[in-house]
């Protein structure tokens, strides 16, 4: 709803984050080794200009961190 509503100027922004990840069979000495990532997405909506009609935009983005 928001991108269907938005503006010249303005930009919707979503961002999802906190996927943790674990071993599905792990060994017992696994437990007390908590490695983990988190993936980061973000996707952009904005409105712009191409040959004289304004068309909806996207822009993703994804990082990690691992830890």
């Amino acid at each position: 709803m928001c991108k269907e509503k938005l503006h010249k100027g303005e930009t919707v922004i979503l961002l999802l984050k906190n996927y943790n990840m674990t071993f599905q069979n792990k060994v017992q000495s696994a437990i007390w080794d908590t490695k983990q990532v988190t993936i980061h997405t973000m996707v952009s909506y904005y409105l712009q200009n191409v040959d004289e009609e304004t068309i909806l935009k996207k822009h993703s983005v994804i990082g990690a961190t691992f830890g």
